[in-house]
């Protein structure tokens, strides 16, 4: 791959300012100009954000915007995935998050239709479409608040599969999470029903190893 180094100059287009001058925007000095050039971002596409946010642009939002990833091609982008007239903060909110334009798609694909704040919840606790998708293979279909809740507490789809293997394959999202909560293993509950006649209950699993019986493992 081949590299260049150097500098460059940068020459600000007065004339763009102006332009943007008459849409509102003041204050436009050239660290600004050079962001918006870096964004290629046009005169009409600035017309374009503003009608696209519900809030009032000005350059210092507008940079800012950019500055964090959620220009004019991310806030395009979310207003075509059905996330219309949402405030620049929302936007660059979500964005901060890690909710991406394909980071919604996959989990509409999904069918997870999620508002905002539900998307930001899900990538901040990382109820990702990799982890849903192994835990739907894996038995568990669930809802976004119960995924984000077996993330919480460590439920994984291996551990899904582990206990299917066993024997317990209705459990519920609660059920899994008082398990994993309580240290109940796939390692422990095959010495348990190698040691019991009849396979012990959920309840019975968190209550010996709460006890202790068993040993610790």
């Amino acid at each position: 791959l081949d590299r260049a180094s150097g500098w460059y100059g940068f020459a600000p287009n007065q004339g763009f300012a102006g332009d943007l001058a008459k849409l509102g925007f003041r204050g436009v000095e050239t660290r600004a100009l050079l962001v918006f050039a870096l964004e290629d971002l046009t005169v009409t596409r600035v017309r374009q954000l503003q009608q696209m946010v519900s809030n009032t642009l000005d350059t210092e939002e507008l940079v800012r915007l950019i500055d964090h990833g959620a220009g004019f091609g991310y806030i395009q982008a979310m207003t075509d995935l059905g996330f219309k007239k949402l405030s620049s903060e929302d936007y660059r909110r979500a964005r901060d998050h890690g909710v991406s334009e394909s980071f919604v798609r996959e989990m509409a694909g999904l069918g997870m239709k999620l508002s905002l704040e539900d998307l930001i919840r899900s990538r901040d606790h990382g109820v990702t479409p990799e982890y849903v998708r192994a835990m739907r293979s894996a038995g568990l279909q669930a809802t976004q608040e119960d995924l984000v809740r077996a993330r919480d507490h460590g439920v994984s789809a291996e551990f899904l599969r582990q206990m299917r293997d066993l024997g317990y394959s209705k459990l519920t999202t609660n059920e899994l999470v008082r398990l994993r909560d309580h240290g109940v293993t796939a390692t422990y509950v095959r010495r348990v029903k190698d040691l019991l006649k009849e396979p012990p209950s959920v309840e019975e699993l968190i209550q010996m190893r709460s006890q202790g019986a068993f040993g610790s493992r």
